[in-house]
């Protein structure tokens, strides 16, 4: 059997380059297949210098040697692997290597949209803090940006008077669009990429990330509050209404833990704990929402199998602390088996 197939579906293209989807056929998954024309002397040139500087790389998905610049981060440059997250850069379409003057040294591929500033100079690291806004722009309003602008003159007209396109009026969540516009300020006012990650709306529990989690409450309000805290911290988040549907949600995938409203018309939340622990779910954990004190739910979270529980309203350091709490209880409770 090969190892490699590739369809005609084209994914992408550039001047010098048009990927394709394909198969790999030993690990499963699906593949972006590169093809290279080769017939111009200046894209051999470039590739050769490309490949090259891809020798240098020593991190899977970051590269920092030099310092390298980007420049023309974009969302055809951002490769993802959905069935596992990861995500990568496509090096082949790397545009400066910067010296520590601040100077190009090299040009790999020319693009249309960039920082201001690669008109204009100087430039240092934060034209990749331009593109990464412009990234975010597009993942968020699925809008190519500066698309209104019709002819390079008005495109360059605007991108050098600093004024963003009309796409990011379009991003819903107020917190995302007031950091993206951050990104399209001039060099010297725009934040730096460790700035950024300072920002709460990038700040993420370590511990939490990855994980797939039901949430089951009769309030959508609560629901949709509850769902919102975890989405932001990378948690994979399923909504329920009824016990049925956590059951049959659990027999289906994996999930590392379930977050229920306890005061429930229909069966509540220490009801629904009980059943699960007695259906054998006994490494998962389980946290109980309620406005009640926790004082008065102890004894009752204790004899229906219950880890932890937050008390309306919370905040995302009480759910924190609660999935500590029960990440401690189920790892005692696994010793004690």
């Amino acid at each position: 059997m090969q190892h490699y197939s590739k369809s005609d579906e084209i994914l992408g293209s550039s001047e010098f380059k048009t990927v394709y989807s394909g198969f790999d056929h030993k690990q499963g998954v699906a593949i972006a297949w590169s093809v290279i024309d080769l017939k111009s002397g200046e894209c051999t040139d470039q590739l050769v210098r490309t490949l090259q500087l891809i020798q240098r790389v020593e991190h899977d998905h970051i590269v920092l040697n030099g310092p390298l610049l980007i420049r023309n981060l974009r969302m055809g440059n951002v490769l993802i692997h959905q069935d596992v997250g990861i995500i990568k850069l496509d090096l082949l379409s790397v545009s400066f290597i910067f010296t520590s003057h601040g100077h190009a040294r090299e040009k790999v591929e020319q693009i249309r949209i960039m920082a201001p500033e690669c008109v204009l100079g100087p430039t240092d690291e934060r034209v990749d803090v331009y593109g990464f806004g412009m990234v975010m722009l597009e993942a968020a309003t699925r809008v190519q940006p500066y698309k209104e602008c019709s002819t390079f003159a008005s495109l360059f007209d605007k991108v050098t008077h600093f004024q963003p396109p009309t796409a990011l009026a379009q991003v819903q969540n107020s917190g995302l669009r007031d950091i993206i516009r951050k990104t399209f300020l001039r060099a010297a006012d725009r934040p730096s990429a460790q700035e950024l990650l300072q920002l709460p709306y990038f700040r993420f529990e370590p511990s939490l990330w990855g994980m797939h989690v039901v949430v089951i409450d009769d309030d959508p309000v609560n629901l949709k509050v509850c769902s919102r805290l975890l989405e932001k911290e990378g948690v994979t988040v399923v909504p329920c209404s009824t016990f049925g549907e956590v059951v049959t949600l659990l027999s289906t995938r994996a999930f590392s833990a379930v977050i229920t409203d306890i005061i429930m018309p229909q069966m509540n939340g220490l009801e629904l704990t009980k059943k699960l622990r007695q259906l054998r779910y006994n490494s998962l954990m389980i946290i109980g929402v309620s406005a009640v004190k926790r004082d008065d739910m102890d004894e009752r979270m204790g004899e229906s199998g219950m880890d932890a529980f937050l008390q309306k309203p919370f905040n995302f350091e009480n759910l924190r602390v609660a999935f500590t709490r029960a990440r401690l209880k189920r790892t005692s409770s696994a010793k004690d088996l």
